[in-house]
């Protein structure tokens, strides 16, 4: 590779240092709660009726969990909107379920106006944003995303757990709208 002018070696050296954060980072999330048992919570699906957590692995044995704070937080359909290309990819190697304490009618409305296809569960009335270490003082649900697989003996373990705001790596929006002269308004609140 030819030589990188001064201030692209710059910005290249820090894009390393950044990754290799991003890496250490990783690990201290799965050191963090890897293989611990995860409750069969029973949630609402869509159709109304109590269904298992593990009844959405499909013919998978990982699963990506996000817990989103439901259809009133406009930060939470931003990253949920961004799920939405990636979708098809996720579900090659892993079952992918959103969660929220909205009922399923909320769901269902919010879903439809976005065009919403990955899989989505009712948590309300039940402790697993709580249990999962996203809910704040207040009980008010944090987002966010936990990985779970089954084990052999198809216990629900967690494998990671991410929480989600402005500037990570789960929404790419913040990292364009940065990189533009004059910055600019998502349009969120």
């Amino acid at each position: 590779m030819d030589e990188l002018p001064e201030a692209n070696t710059e910005i290249f050296e820090a894009e390393q240092e950044l990754i290799e954060l991003q890496a250490k980072l990783a690990q201290l999330r799965q050191a963090k709660v890897r293989g611990t048992p995860v409750e069969d919570y029973s949630l609402t699906g869509w159709d109304g009726q109590p269904t298992r957590l593990s009844d959405h692995f499909g013919d998978k044995k990982q699963m990506i969990l996000i817990h989103n704070m439901g259809m009133g937080c406009s930060y939470c359909t931003l990253w949920a909107n961004g799920f939405t290309g990636l979708l098809p990819y996720l579900e090659r190697v892993a079952a992918f379920v959103m969660v929220s304490p909205d009922d399923i009618a909320t769901q269902q409305a919010g879903a439809q106006a976005r065009g919403w296809k990955f899989k989505m569960l009712s948590a309300k009335g039940t402790s697993l944003f709580r249990d999962m270490g996203f809910e704040l003082n207040d009980n008010s649900p944090w987002p966010g995303m936990t990985t779970l697989y089954k084990d052999d003996g198809g216990q629900l373990r967690r494998h990671s757990l991410a929480s989600f705001g402005p500037g990570d790596m789960f929404c790419p929006a913040f990292s364009f709208v940065e990189q533009l002269p004059f910055g600019g308004d998502l349009g969120l609140d």
